[in-house]
């Protein structure tokens, strides 16, 4: 259970933040990573370079140091040669060595540079100045040899404690050096191997989300495709995924179910446009069999029969030619100024004696609304419509027909008290072949004219809307810019 949960905060994690964020993400951690092992190797490098240097101080202090003794003793053996040179040799190695002494003192008190290493540097200085400033004053005594060597002893035994002292203390500092240099590396290798770790972790990580939120998802979106077109499947949808791959694979799925909507669609207005045109040409076939035996009727009761049958299939005919320009994009709209009112006046004129059951009112402005359009066009809009409110009022009533002037806009308001339009299909009813469901296969058409209505008043820069009550009619409102064109041609 726990393990589920965890599974699905996971999943709802990664569909949250997106490919984006996850790409983003993933290069600030790999960013952090790669600063951390560049700053572990250069704290690493500069610890060791400042050992290093501290161990060559040491080294350097221990040689000078060495060197002092090395002096210090070559300085006590001439005190026993004294004897055996003249006074010019005798004060020119004398001097000499005296020399070698000051300079490896010094060189001593430059590589001391901690304050113990410098104390002890001063007083090893100055047991060793104490040592000459000694050995001065009994050459000038003139002193023999072995009196100089003898006096000379305690103050020589002095100064070369105090340099051993010195030479030890380096060689300590020296081994703390070695010791911390050993520690600091094995420390900075074991941090390295960390953060390596960590890196392997992390980008183990990486592929596995990569592997679980986008190449698996990507992969089930291909086989989705292939089953789609080999078996016209619908597709399940990618929840499991980033937030872009889910919205692909719901546009797909969208898609399938479009397409698949199409199809019934396209499989409908086949079975409607046969049965419209099956109707027609039936009535028009039973009229010619009677045409062809006069004891069966004559030719005046037959003649209307048969032109409303061709009327029908002729508007039948031009719906399906409008319907294919809409989708070609050769519809052609002719703009030019006109007065609305009397476009809609003819409309209703035309559909004043259609139906006896029907009272058609119409309420114009006072004064005519000029606007640019293509007026056989509105009216072939105004009489689909008012020819729906007809077919979709079977028990008769009023359709009203009301046109209003506001803020700019001409406002053509179509309503009848039939059958009204289902809630479910309102959303649905201006697209191509679409039917209010219940009355699909009771009243006569393809579903093709409201659509082209639509098409043609966005194409006069307006738009259609509809208002229904399942049972007590429906209201298209028609809204049209008033003046916005000259005169010109569109094709839509």
């Amino acid at each position: 259970m726990a393990r589920t949960y965890k599974v699905c905060n996971l999943n709802m994690f990664m569909k949250r933040i997106g490919l984006r964020s996850y790409i983003f993400i993933s290069f600030v951690l790999l960013a952090l990573f790669v600063t951390l092992a560049s700053g572990n190797l250069w704290l690493a490098s500069d610890q060791l370079e400042r050992t290093a240097i501290d161990m060559n101080e040491s080294v350097e202090s221990i040689t000078a140091s060495q060197t002092v003794l090395e002096y210090l003793h070559i300085h006590r053996r001439q005190s026993l040669l004294r004897d055996f040179r003249d006074k010019t040799s005798r004060d020119a190695y004398r001097s000499m060595a005296e020399d070698d002494l000051l300079r490896s003192l010094k060189t001593v008190e430059n590589y001391s540079v901690e304050s113990h290493l410098r104390d002890l540097a001063e007083q090893t200085k100055k047991a060793v100045m104490d040592y000459l400033r000694l050995s001065g004053e009994l050459e000038q005594r003139g002193v023999s040899g072995d009196r100089l060597y003898t006096s000379t002893a305690e103050a020589f035994e002095f100064a070369v404690t105090e340099v051993s002292s010195l030479i030890r203390e380096n060689e300590a500092g020296a081994l703390r050096l070695e010791r911390a240099a050993v520690k600091t590396s094995t420390s900075y290798k074991t941090w390295s191997v960390g953060i390596l770790l960590i890196m392997l972790a992390f980008g183990a990580g990486i592929l596995g989300l990569f592997y679980r939120f986008i190449y698996l998802p990507i992969m089930d979106m291909r086989k989705a495709i292939d089953d789609f077109l080999k078996f016209k499947t619908v597709p399940a949808i990618s929840n499991g995924s980033l937030s872009e791959i889910s919205e692909i694979s719901q546009a797909f799925h969208d898609l399938v179910l479009n397409l698949n909507r199409q199809e019934e669609q396209r499989l409908v207005f086949i079975s409607s446009v046969a049965h419209d045109l099956k109707n027609p040409l039936g009535a028009i076939q039973m009229s010619l069999d009677i045409l062809l035996d006069p004891t069966l009727g004559s030719a005046e009761e037959i003649t209307p029969v048969v032109s409303r049958q061709v009327q029908l299939l002729r508007r039948l005919v031009d719906d399906l030619l409008d319907a294919s320009r809409i989708e070609a994009g050769h519809l052609e709209i002719k703009k030019h100024r006109q007065n609305l009112n009397e476009v809609l006046h003819d409309s209703v004129r035309l559909f004043q004696s259609f139906s006896q059951k029907h009272k058609i009112s119409i309420e114009l402005t006072r004064e005519p609304i000029h606007l640019s359009c293509d007026s056989q066009r509105l009216a072939q809009v105004f009489n689909n419509i008012l020819s729906n409110a007809i077919k979709y009022s079977p028990k008769g009533g009023e359709v009203r027909v009301e046109l209003q002037h506001s803020g700019g806009f001409a406002i053509v308001t179509i309503s009848d008290e039939g059958i009204g339009i289902d809630a479910n299909d309102l959303s649905s009813i201006f697209e191509p072949f679409r039917r209010p469901s219940a009355n699909e296969h009771q009243i006569p058409g393809v579903g093709l004219g409201l659509s082209t209505s639509r098409k043609i008043i966005e194409a006069h820069e307006g738009w259609i809307h509809v208002q229904s009550v399942k049972g007590k009619g429906t209201a298209f409102s028609i809204t049209l810019p008033v003046e916005l064109f000259s005169g010109s041609i569109l094709n839509i």
